[in-house]
C-alpha cells in the first residue's frame, strides 16, 4: 500500500490552527492601535512636569515605607500606595514611577468598552474606547500620582462586568465585580463618587426602565449563579486586604481605607478651595466631543429606549447631581467622561448599525474638510484679531464652509437619510478626535502644572529641577558628593522634602533657626532671616498657585478661546519663589 505525500500535508494542514494573524479581526486590530495610542498619550514623558504638592505627598508616603527609621505616613490611596511601593523595588524612585501605576490604569481604562461589545456593538465599543483615549480630563488623571486613575477603573469595570453578568449569569462576572469593587475600596474617594452615581442609575433603570436582559438565549442556572456568590466575596475581600495592607507588609494602613469614606463623606457642601462651577467648567473646556455629541446621544438614548445607552444616560444624570451635591470637587468632573462616552458609543452603535454605506465615507471625508475649513479659519481669527479685531475675513470664509456643509446635509438627507447621518457622525468623530488631542497632549505634556487651566489649582514650578540641579552642583564643591551637604529649608513643603530625600543632612522647618549656620539654607522670598553668618542668595520659582493677574484683553471670549487653541492668553500665573542661601566662606 502507498501513501500519497499530498494526503500527509493535506492532514497535516486540516489539524494545523491557524496563526495570530489569521484569528485576528479588524475590530481587534483598532482596539491594538488604540491601546497603542493610549498608551502614548499616558506614558510619554511621564516625569517631564514636577511633581505637585499632592503628588509629591503620595510619592513620599512610598519612599518612607522603604527607609529604616523613617516615620511612616498614612497612604492617601492604599490601592496606590501598595503597587508603587512594589513597583519601586523593581524600578527605582522617580518621577515617571510614582506616576506609572496610574498610567497604566489610564491605559486599562480605554479598553474596558471591548467588554460591552456584544451590547455596544463593534463600532459603538471602538468609538467609545477612542474617546476615552484621547479624553483631556482621563488623560490627565493617569497621569497624576495617586489613587484616582485607579478608581475610574475600578468604577467603569464593576459596570461592565454587572452589564456582561446581567448579560449570560456567568459566574466569571461576578467574580469580577468583587473584584472590581475590592479594587475600588482601596482606590481613593471618587470611587464613591462612582458607586452613587452607579446607585442612581440603578434606581433610574429599575424605576422608569428599560432594564437590561439576558442576552443569551439559554436559561440561567439560577442556582450556580447564586453559588458563585461565596467564592466572589472572598475574592473581593482578599483583593481588599492585599491592597490596603500591602500584601501583609503593612497591616497598619488598614485604617486608611476607612478614611477614604470619610474623606467622600466630608465632600457634601461647598468646597472654599475651588468655586463651586469649577467642576462643569472643566467640561466645557475639556470633554468638547460631550458637548458636541452628547446632546443628540441623550436625545436619542431617551426617545428610542435602547437599555445600555438609557443605562448610560441615567449614569451622566447621577454624576450631575452628584456635582451639584459636592459643589466645587473638581475630581468628580472625572466621571463624566466615562458615563458621557458610553453614551456616545450606544448612540453610535445604533447609527452604523450591522452595515456603512460607501455614501457614508464620501460624505464623511467632504465634511471633515468642511469642519477643518472652519477651524482653520477661526483659529487665524482668533491669532489675527490681537492686531485688528475688525478684520472678519475668515470668519466669513467660516460662514460659507458652514453655510455650503449644511446645504449639502439638507439635500442629501431626503435622498438618503441612513447613510447621511453616517457620514455626518464620521466628519464630527473625526473632528473631535483632532481637537481633544491636542488638548489632552498639552494638559498632560505641559499643562498639569498651569494655574491657568481650569483643572489645575496648585502645581510645582518649571524651575524645580534646576533648583535641584544647583544644589547638588553647590554639594560637589562644599561636600565632595552629591548629596553629603548640609541643608535646612525654612519652606515646609512636600514638593522639597521629596526632591531632597536623598540628602541625609537635609533639614526642614517652619523658620529657620536663630543664627543658623548651615552650607545651603532655603528661605521664603520676600523675608529677613538673621543668619550667624554672611551669605550669597538666589532666587528661584518653586510653587505655581493661580492666576497673579490679567493683562489688557479686548474680549475676554476671545481671549479664553485663544488659550483653548494657542494656550495663549494675558493672565500671569501667580508664583510663590524661594531663595537658595549659600554661606560665603565656602565660596573661596
Amino acid at each position: 500500500m502507498t501513501i500519497e505525500t499530498s494526503d500527509l500535508q493535506t492532514k497535516g494542514q486540516a489539524h494545523r490552527k491557524p496563526g495570530v494573524a489569521a484569528r485576528l479581526t479588524i475590530t481587534e486590530a483598532l482596539f491594538g492601535l488604540v491601546a497603542l495610542a493610549a498608551g502614548v498619550l499616558r506614558l510619554a514623558n511621564l516625569g517631564h512636569i514636577p511633581l505637585s504638592p499632592a503628588e509629591a505627598e503620595a510619592a513620599l508616603t512610598v519612599w518612607r515605607f522603604w527607609q529604616p527609621g523613617q516615620a511612616m505616613l498614612a497612604p492617601s490611596s492604599p490601592a496606590y500606595f501598595t503597587l508603587t511601593a512594589v513597583l519601586t523595588q523593581i524600578l527605582g524612585f522617580s518621577d515617571a514611577v510614582m506616576r506609572l501605576v496610574p498610567a497604566l490604569f489610564g491605559v486599562a481604562l480605554v479598553l474596558l468598552p471591548w467588554l460591552l461589545r456584544q451590547r455596544l456593538g463593534a463600532a459603538g465599543a471602538l468609538v467609545t474606547a477612542v474617546f476615552l483615549t484621547v479624553s483631556p480630563i482621563t488623560v490627565t488623571v493617569s497621569r497624576t500620582a495617586g489613587g484616582e486613575a485607579i478608581a475610574l477603573f475600578a468604577v467603569f469595570l464593576l459596570l461592565a462586568a454587572w452589564v456582561r453578568w446581567q448579560d449570560a449569569g456567568d459566574g466569571r462576572w461576578a467574580i469580577t465585580m468583587a473584584t472590581a469593587l475590592g479594587l475600588g475600596l482601596a482606590s481613593a474617594p471618587l470611587f464613591y463618587s462612582g458607586l452613587a452615581a452607579l446607585a442612581v442609575a440603578w434606581f433610574l433603570q429599575l424605576t422608569l426602565g428599560p432594564r437590561l436582559g439576558h442576552l443569551a438565549e439559554e436559561a440561567v442556572d439560577k442556582e450556580s449563579e447564586t453559588a458563585v456568590w461565596p467564592k466572589a466575596a472572598l475574592v473581593g475581600l482578599f483583593t481588599f486586604l492585599a491592597l490596603t495592607t500591602t500584601f501583609l507588609l503593612n497591616i497598619s494602613s488598614l485604617g486608611a481605607a476607612a478614611t477614604l469614606l470619610s474623606a467622600w463623606l466630608q465632600q457634601f457642601g461647598r468646597s472654599d478651595l475651588v468655586p463651586a462651577s469649577t467642576p462643569i467648567l472643566a467640561m466645557m473646556r475639556y470633554e468638547m466631543g460631550l458637548l458636541v455629541l452628547g446632546l443628540a446621544a441623550a436625545v436619542w438614548a431617551g426617545w428610542r429606549g435602547h437599555s445600555l445607552g438609557r443605562l448610560a444616560l441615567y449614569w451622566l444624570a447621577g454624576v450631575v447631581l452628584l456635582l451639584l451635591a459636592q459643589l466645587g470637587v473638581i475630581a468628580n468632573a472625572a466621571l463624566a467622561p466615562l458615563a458621557g462616552y458610553l453614551l456616545i458609543g450606544s448612540f453610535t452603535g445604533s447609527v452604523i448599525g450591522d452595515h456603512i454605506h460607501r455614501r457614508a465615507w464620501a460624505l464623511g471625508g467632504g465634511l471633515l474638510l468642511i469642519w477643518g475649513l472652519i477651524f482653520v479659519n477661526v483659529s487665524r481669527y482668533l491669532r489675527t484679531s490681537v492686531f485688528d479685531a475688525t478684520d472678519m475675513t475668515h470668519i466669513w470664509i467660516a460662514i460659507f464652509g458652514l453655510t455650503l456643509g449644511l446645504t449639502a446635509i439638507y439635500f442629501l438627507i431626503t435622498w438618503d437619510g441612513r447613510s447621511t447621518y453616517q457620514g455626518i457622525l464620521f466628519s464630527l468623530i473625526g473632528i473631535l478626535v483632532f481637537y481633544n488631542w491636542g488638548t489632552a497632549w498639552w494638559l498632560g505634556q505641559e499643562g498639569a502644572n498651569d494655574p491657568r487651566e481650569t483643572w489645575v489649582t496648585t502645581g510645582a514650578d518649571n524651575e524645580v529641577p534646576l533648583l535641584i540641579g544647583e544644589i547638588r552642583d553647590l554639594s560637589w564643591q562644599v561636600a565632595g558628593s552629591a548629596t553629603d551637604v548640609d541643608i535646612f529649608s525654612a519652606v515646609n513643603s512636600p514638593i522639597l522634602a521629596w526632591y531632597l530625600r536623598d540628602f541625609p543632612n537635609f533639614q526642614m522647618g517652619s523658620a529657620v533657626p536663630p543664627a543658623a549656620t548651615a552650607s545651603l539654607i532655603l528661605t521664603p522670598d520676600g523675608t529677613e532671616p538673621a543668619f550667624g553668618s554672611d551669605y550669597l542668595g538666589a532666587d528661584y520659582a518653586w510653587l505655581r498657585s493661580g492666576v497673579a493677574q490679567e493683562g489688557f484683553v479686548q474680549s475676554r471670549v476671545l481671549d479664553t478661546l485663544r488659550w483653548w487653541v494657542f494656550q495663549e492668553s494675558t493672565a500671569v500665573t501667580q508664583k510663590q519663589r524661594l531663595i537658595l542661601w549659600l554661606r560665603a566662606d565656602l565660596t573661596q
